[in-house]
């Protein structure tokens, strides 16, 4: 069916699975409201979030996806005051994904492969990503994330680095912070393409495990 909305309220969608929605005034203005005001979102139906769909909603704190794989370009941009994402199933992180998310101190995503250029870039307050099944790093992708002290890689084979500015601006490009890798890859990684430039900064594993 058709739900109309004319005015600020509570509508009841109950009998809405699928429906066209029109909105008084437009939907920029719509657009507009929902990124001034929403401070949280969860949705345990929802497999994907496009482009731009969250960029700028500075007041968002938590984000609660179960089900999503992917996540569009600038899809949490500018989410200045996020510090919880709950995305495990994520699988793909596009252009400036997690741009300036500023309040966001670490990143935990076990089913992420791929991460485009700039995806992680400029998080201010970001120290730590454990990353389970990562396979590609793009350029950019944590640059200017200035706290960043740990990147925790725990994929089965040497993960691809697609350029060395993929740490510039961290702690790690640094000196003083390390990624850490599988044992038994730990001189893999010190001759890799692109990771050989962070040689000394690599260590095993069971170092930061114990």
């Amino acid at each position: 069916g058709t739900l109309d909305i004319t005015e600020n309220g509570t509508y009841d969608v109950t009998n809405y699975a699928s429906a066209e929605v029109n909105v008084a005034g437009g939907s920029d203005e719509m657009d507009a409201l929902v990124k001034r005001t929403i401070t949280s979102y969860s949705n345990d139906s929802l497999t994907s979030v496009g482009n731009y769909v969250f960029h700028s909603c500075t007041k968002l704190t938590s984000v609660n996806l179960p089900k999503v794989t992917s996540l569009g370009t600038s899809a949490f941009n500018n989410c200045t005051a996020l510090t919880s994402i709950e995305i495990p199933l994520v699988q793909s992180i596009t252009t400036q994904t997690f741009y300036a998310c500023n309040s966001l101190t670490s990143l935990t995503m076990p089913s992420l492969k791929t991460i485009g250029a700039q995806g992680v870039r400029a998080n201010k307050k970001l120290a730590k990503v454990d990353l389970g099944v990562v396979t590609s790093i793009g350029a950019l992708s944590f640059d200017g994330c200035s706290l960043l002290d740990a990147c925790i890689v725990r994929t089965s084979s040497v993960c691809k680095l697609v350029n060395v500015s993929a740490f510039t601006g961290t702690l790690i490009a640094s000196g003083t912070g390390y990624i850490y890798v599988p044992d038994d890859l730990v001189a893999s990684y010190k001759t890799a393409t692109n990771w050989s430039t962070y040689a000394s900064q690599i260590k095993p594993l069971s170092e930061l495990e114990g």
